[in-house]
């Protein structure tokens, strides 16, 4: 929980910065600590054990998140080396297209196994949840974009 509380308030912290949520969320106190992203963690993270949840249905929580995530980390290498060719060619990790594209779909399809299993053996209650969380994360995506895309233009202005 430690090491949750110290890596997921720099998320926090830079998801304000960009935009996702208000900046007033990231404001220190006196002393320098990101009390709202802090005081935000250790409420999600003590909330499913104190609702009696077991550790190992938290783990398996863990990983569906670890491999959704896994996989959006995949989907981005050959959109990368379509946007970006040159840099891509002048990486030190470049391969092939064709390579690229069947290490990309083997590695999602090892992470979709991966989901798979995990949720073979994770409660229905908990699977229901799981989907809460996901959407909720979608949901504040979408209303995230469409008020980063209104502070951009301002009343009566044309996105383009």
């Amino acid at each position: 929980m430690n090491t949750h509380l110290l890596w997921g308030s720099r998320s926090i912290l830079m998801v304000c910065r960009d935009g996702w949520l208000p900046r007033a969320l990231a404001r220190p106190n006196r002393r320098g600590a990101p009390v709202f992203p802090l005081c935000l963690l250790g409420a999600i993270g003590a909330a499913p054990l104190l609702a009696g949840f077991g550790v190992a249905d938290l783990l398996r929580i863990g990983g569906l998140g670890a491999s959704g995530s896994a996989i959006l980390s995949v989907l981005c290498a050959p959109l990368y080396a379509r946007a970006e060719p040159g840099h891509y060619a002048h990486s030190p990790l470049a391969i092939p297209r064709g390579a690229l594209l069947a290490v990309c779909a083997a590695a999602i399809a090892s992470q979709l196994a991966t989901v798979g299993l995990l949720l073979r053996t994770l409660p229905l209650r908990l699977g229901l949840l799981w989907l809460l969380w996901v959407g909720l994360g979608l949901l504040v995506s979408v209303a995230g974009r469409s008020v980063r895309g209104a502070r951009r233009t301002g009343p009566g202005e044309q996105r383009s």
